[in-house]
């Protein structure tokens, strides 16, 4: 099983997984999650998210919360990935 710094960096490396994470559902985050190998809930990649803002100043909290009030993707927000 991946850990979610793992499923991190494979979605950073590559511009199809980021597009397919920006069109997530909030509700949609654990299964992404799944099918690439990791388990992990909303609330753990919006924590692990939050500390990756805050160590490398890529995602902003604010940008994070979107995830939660169902604000990103399929004609929402959009997630930033550099």
């Amino acid at each position: 099983m991946k850990t979610l710094e793992e499923l991190y960096k494979e979605v950073m490396a590559s511009d199809e997984l980021k597009k397919e994470f920006c069109s997530l559902l909030p509700e949609e985050v654990e299964g992404f999650a799944e099918k690439h190998g990791c388990k992990a809930t909303l609330d753990e990649v919006k924590a692990f998210l939050i500390e990756k803002s805050k160590a490398e100043g890529e995602v902003s909290e604010e940008e994070v919360e979107q995830i939660a009030g169902g604000k990103v993707g399929k004609g929402g927000y959009g997630f930033y990935f550099p």
